[in-house]
């Protein structure tokens, strides 16, 4: 039988197609050594500074969507060829996923692959739909 801390986590990674932060887990009552020992044995991905991917393949266009939704937190928004691949406009997703934050965040560091942008309009971008971006809390 599962503790209920490994079936919070299970549904957090359900809910979010296996991508999972740092402090989700934690929150979920797992040990914060957990991911690095996953990503150690070959389990899970690293996919930015405290997002990880359950799984060693590689993550598909909704789980990068997922990784910058985490990387931005609550109210930003997965931009930029990302999101416009993902509605069927672009033909590639980019090398890199744009991800905007509100504009009162402010996020440190650089993600391979994920750049933050701060906005106070969320109007004038394509977006990928929030409606199935809201992270487990």
């Amino acid at each position: 039988m599962y503790s209920s801390n490994t079936q919070r986590l299970a549904a957090i990674l359900t809910a979010q197609l296996n991508v999972v932060s740092l402090a989700q887990v934690i929150a979920a009552g797992c040990d914060p050594g957990l991911p690095a020992r996953e990503v150690a044995a070959g389990r899970w991905r690293l996919l930015a500074r405290r997002i990880y991917l359950a799984g060693d393949e590689e993550p598909t266009l909704l789980q990068r969507a997922w990784c910058g939704q985490l990387i931005g937190g609550p109210g930003s928004i997965v931009s930029g060829a990302l999101a416009c691949q993902m509605r069927g406009v672009a033909d590639s997703p980019g090398v890199t996923a744009v991800v905007l934050l509100p504009a009162e965040r402010r996020r440190r560091g650089e993600d391979a692959g994920y750049a933050t942008r701060r906005t106070s309009s969320r109007t004038d971008c394509f977006s990928a739909p929030t409606s199935c971006l809201r992270a487990v809390s």
